[in-house]
């Protein structure tokens, strides 16, 4: 049996060491390219909900903490009445509604000569 050369097994493993190597950086690129078309994408993206925030009013503060109470208390009081109206107002379609479907005047309704 011939002995392989010891200067054959490390010309091996170092050429196994830069096939490593290049794969690895290789996919660290590709990674980092990912990385920076992400980052490009997500500037478009906050520039456009930048501008658009820029232009909308808040309705209200950003920090409810730093209002007076009694504005907040009067905020609130608005809210729960509009909810109440709101709620009042479905309750009484859906009345109306319901006696139009139950009650049938017999004189209004067009009825087939046969009968």
């Amino acid at each position: 049996m011939t002995d392989v050369p010891w200067w054959l097994i490390w010309t091996i493993l170092i050429l196994a060491l830069i096939i490593v190597l290049v794969v690895c950086a290789v996919r660290l690129v590709k990674g980092f390219i990912r990385v920076v078309v992400s980052f490009t994408d997500l500037l478009e993206k906050s520039a456009i909900l930048d501008g658009v925030e820029a232009t909308r009013e808040l309705d209200r503060p950003l920090v409810a903490v730093l209002d007076d109470l009694a504005v907040i208390r009067e905020k609130y009081d608005l809210r729960m009445t509009r909810r109440a109206n709101k709620k009042r107002s479905r309750a009484e379609a859906r009345l109306v509604r319901a006696k139009m479907i139950t009650t049938v005047d017999v004189t209004q309704r067009k009825w087939p000569h046969a009968w």
